[in-house]
C-alpha cells in the first residue's frame, strides 16, 4: 500500500475486553457499527492478537508491512479507492 500526501486516515487503538467476555463478540460488533462511520477514510488497527487479527479480517483490513517486536502487526482498510 502507498501513502501520499493528503491522504486521510483514521486509527483504531486499545480495545480490550476482559476475559469474562471474550468469545462475545463485542469487538465485532463494535467495528460493525464504526466501520460505516469512516466508510470514506483509511482506517488502521494494531494488534498482537490473532482473534483480533480474524476478527478485522471480516471487515476487510488486510495485514500491512513486517510484524514489529515478534508479534505486533498493523493492519489497513483501504476504504479510498484510487480513481
Amino acid at each position: 500500500m502507498e501513502w501520499r500526501r493528503g491522504v486521510s486516515l483514521a486509527g483504531i487503538y486499545n480495545i480490550v475486553t476482559k476475559r469474562e467476555y471474550e468469545g462475545k463478540k463485542l469487538c465485532q460488533n463494535m467495528l460493525e457499527e464504526l466501520i460505516p462511520m469512516v466508510n470514506s477514510e483509511n482506517v488502521f488497527a494494531t494488534t498482537r492478537k490473532p482473534s483480533m487479527a480474524h476478527i478485522l479480517s471480516k471487515f476487510e483490513f488486510s495485514k500491512e508491512g513486517k510484524t514489529y517486536k515478534k508479534d505486533l502487526n498493523v493492519f489497513v482498510l483501504n476504504n479510498k479507492k484510487e480513481e
